[in-house]
């Protein structure tokens, strides 16, 4: 099927899709103020010092050669983001990395989970036929050649399901996705896959 059709992201690369903070950035301890010299006729209660937490470093990730920035993403459940750490990798198929804005989810998705994550990607190039393929030659097989994630074309989505291919997940902002999307259903209502993104 022409990639250039709608498309989907499945089960957690919405992970959304694809991802949730590592833990948030410790908060310096405030700065004391000096004692004064003399104590003024009348004072008013000065505010503690504050100092707002320093920012995520963002991470660079390089991907068959081109280097892409990402940043953690905080809207990811931490139990979430704990279980793809104590997993370890995370396997994907057909998902070029200059492709949907892949190479930027990437670094965001190394960014989120940390650098002990392993991104596996499986023929970047397949297509939706191969990826279902995949996903049926490594049912029972949780090592990596069993894709986690898979984007295939529309017609594939039902596919799937019929297939028992995926499983349920519903990202962050589940609920405030549209009924429709250009007059055709925009997830599965039980939540086994959701548009990703569409294109002529």
């Amino acid at each position: 099927m022409n990639k250039k059709s709608l498309l989907f992201v499945l089960t957690v690369l919405v992970v959304g899709a694809l991802l949730a903070s590592c833990g948030s950035a410790a908060t310096p301890a405030p700065t004391a103020m000096p004692a004064p010299t003399t104590a003024p006729a009348a004072t008013a209660a000065m505010p503690a010092a504050t100092t707002a937490p320093a920012a995520p470093a963002p991470v660079t990730y390089t991907y068959n050669g081109t280097a892409y920035t990402g940043s953690a993403v905080s809207s990811v459940p931490a139990d979430l983001v704990a279980a793809c750490q104590k997993e370890g990798m995370m396997t994907i198929i057909a998902t070029p990395d200059n492709w949907a804005n892949y190479g930027e989810i990437f670094a965001d998705f190394q960014a989120t989970v940390g650098s002990g994550v392993t991104l596996n990607s499986l023929d970047p190039n397949a297509g939706s036929g191969d990826e279902l393929a995949a996903i049926e030659a490594n049912k029972g097989n949780n090592g990596p050649q069993a894709p986690d994630i898979v984007d295939v074309g529309y017609a594939y989505g039902a596919q799937g399901v019929t297939a028992g291919d995926y499983q349920p997940y519903e990202g962050t902002y589940w609920s405030k996705l549209p009924q429709t999307t250009l007059g055709i259903p925009t997830y599965d209502p039980n939540g086994m896959w959701t548009v990703g993104y569409y294109g002529r």
